[in-house]
């Protein structure tokens, strides 16, 4: 395994991850919103990454910082991409992982399978199927060794992995017998419904599951019978339970839809799209995101969640704005605009759904800004 050095210190509204030069900034984690990975009909050759919205803090690794409304390459050769708050990750056709820094994307380490961000996290799945973490350890997230410090070298966490993601001082990940796993910050119990402030050890959470996302402190998950649960926050009533508070913390899996194919997470609302690619929102309508007036909230119980769009491919959520990518390759978006996010070229929110592309392949975003492959 090559791996280049990293520091991760805290921070106040994002993630710089600094190749190691004996300094590190200091600061403390906001509220942070990641992204899954998807992709349509790969190419073993990767695709090319553009990105449009807020790139104040070097989101997009290699333009000029500012505000960008319309979609600017990136970079080549990119399968995959991780997003997590003000942070950019990808990983290229040879499997190698990068991260984007001083105005580039630089290569930390030669193969991965898969991999995860957070504010004070990497963690990444090797060739051989062995899930490594390095970065802060403040809530137990790399293990029981050296519990509330850090690691700067990768720090062996489990094996038999086929998928991870982070949360805000938390993973959750799934092994080859498709069993579910946590380890770290339990606070919402986005972990598990046992009152444990923090595991330190790796917690079996449940069986039979394929694919799992995390938040700040909510974790959805989908069964291999394509039932969607969530647990844990429910800010803003995002989940759509009739007769809760609206930051009521959700202790056991809670079955938000069934016949469900993808999902992602917004800040105070969800979307996901049915196997017969129809997109439905919850949650708090702020700023459009859920293609209607901004006076409008939506929730599951006792209103049905609503439904968005059809023919849908694959979603992506930012903090108050959604990206859709239809089955036609067409890209299209609503929401907050405030930094150019939509990529429709003003700086204007939206509560409708606007074409922005077409021949799309896939699609990632978070806070304020958006990835595309072409």
């Amino acid at each position: 395994m090559i791996f280049r050095e990293v520091c991760f210190p805290k921070l106040i509204s994002l993630l710089i991850i600094i190749i190691f030069n004996n300094a590190c900034n200091q600061g403390t984690t906001d509220n942070l919103i990641p992204n899954d990975k998807f992709l349509i009909n790969e190419d073993p050759n990767g695709y090319s990454l553009y990105g449009f919205g807020e790139n104040q803090v070097n989101e997009f690794g290699n333009t000029t910082l500012g505000f960008f409304n319309k979609s600017k390459f990136l970079t080549s050769n990119v399968i995959k991409v991780l997003t997590y708050g003000n942070s950019t990750a990808i990983i290229k056709s040879d499997s190698s992982f990068w991260i984007s820094e001083n105005a580039e994307f630089k290569k930390l380490i030669e193969k991965v399978k898969d991999a995860a961000i957070s504010s004070t996290n990497i963690y990444f799945i090797d060739i051989q199927n062995k899930l490594y973490g390095l970065g802060s350890n403040s809530r137990g997230q790399l293990g029981r060794d050296n519990y509330g410090g850090n690691f700067s070298n990768p720090k062996y966490i489990d094996s038999d992995v086929i998928s991870v993601s982070a949360g805000l001082d938390y993973l959750m990940y799934i092994k080859d017998d498709f069993t579910l796993w946590g380890l770290g910050d339990n606070f919402g119990n986005q972990i598990h419904p046992e009152f444990v402030a923090d595991f330190i050890y790796p917690q079996k959470v449940m069986e039979n599951i394929k694919k799992v996302r995390c938040s700040n402190y909510l974790t959805l998950f989908l069964d291999k019978n394509n039932n969607m649960y969530g647990v844990g926050d429910n800010y803003n009533n995002r989940f759509g339970i009739k007769d809760m508070k609206d930051n009521s913390s959700i202790k056991e899996p809670f079955l938000i839809k069934g016949d469900i194919n993808n999902f992602a997470i917004g800040d105070g609302f969800l979307l996901f799209v049915d196997n017969k690619g129809i997109l439905y929102g919850c949650g708090i309508n702020s700023h459009g995101q859920l293609n209607s007036k901004p006076s409008e909230h939506y929730y599951r119980e006792p209103i049905s969640p609503k439904i968005i769009t059809e023919n849908v491919a694959n979603i992506a959520a930012g903090n108050s704005h959604s990206l859709v990518l239809k089955k036609d390759g067409s890209l299209w978006s609503c929401g907050k605009n405030s930094s150019g996010q939509l990529g429709d070229g003003t700086f204007f929110q939206s509560n409708k759904l606007i074409r922005i592309d077409s021949k799309v392949k896939n699609i990632f975003s978070s806070s304020e800004h958006s990835l595309i492959l072409k």
